[in-house]
């Protein structure tokens, strides 16, 4: 069996959808999952991806960190000040061997 979740907040508030990563989504018991994904045409992958990076072929890869702190600190303030709905920002992978940011 499956449902659909947050159908009715994107209704009410579609603006936000992209902000907070909202929006309708379908929620399934795990015994369909496979036959959820052919149905949607999507293959499962069973394995792990592994990252490697493009500039030195590490694998050692981590998740970014925010270099900014400070400037990160004053957005954040001025945001919950002004009431400015801050979007989601997806992090960033970066090679702890050479320092690269990966996208």
């Amino acid at each position: 069996y499956c449902f659909i979740k947050n159908e009715n907040y994107s209704n009410l508030k579609p603006n936000f959808n992209n902000v907070y990563g909202y929006g309708p989504q379908l929620v399934i018991n795990e015994k369909d999952l496979r036959q959820a994904k052919e149905i949607l045409g999507e293959t499962l992958v069973e394995e792990k991806q592994i990252n490697i990076c493009p500039r030195c072929g590490s694998t050692n890869i981590g998740l970014g960190r925010n270099r900014n702190v400070i400037l990160r600190f004053f957005i954040v303030l001025i945001a919950v000040l002004l009431v400015i709905p801050l979007r989601k920002k997806s992090p960033k992978l970066y090679c702890r061997e050479c320092k690269t940011i990966i996208s």
